[in-house]
């Protein structure tokens, strides 16, 4: 069963560049199909949510810019201080890493993140 961080990790990929929307969507299907009675909360309503904002951008419903600060939100939380577009990229080896960035545990199985301020 996929993981909140790993959700978060790949809406993060998609916000730094690193990936495409399609490719996000891809990633995404099987995950949101599988979710089950018994999977975690908070992993079933952050895939729902992700779901419904991307169909949400791709009707038109919702423009980019409210789009990608939806998708940074699902990202990144409600960071109680974000700093001015800054950009911080990771090695990972084998493990997870936690850091703390402007007052805030972080914590990635990927390489990159990006924060921005609101």
């Amino acid at each position: 069963m996929v993981t909140k961080t790993t959700i978060q990790n790949k809406i993060a990929e998609y916000l730094a560049d690193e990936t495409s929307l399609a490719d996000l969507q891809n990633w995404l299907a099987p995950h949101a199909w599988s979710i089950t009675a018994k999977a975690d909360p908070e992993v079933s309503k952050l895939i729902y949510s992700l779901e419904l904002r991307i169909a949400e951008y791709d009707s038109g419903h919702l423009p980019r810019k409210e789009f990608l600060a939806e998708l940074e939100e699902l990202a990144y939380g409600a960071l109680e201080a974000k700093p001015t577009a800054s950009r911080l990229h990771l090695v990972v080896v084998g493990e997870t890493t936690s850091f703390e960035y402007a007052g805030s545990l972080l914590s990635t199985e990927s390489s990159s993140f990006l924060v921005r301020s609101q």
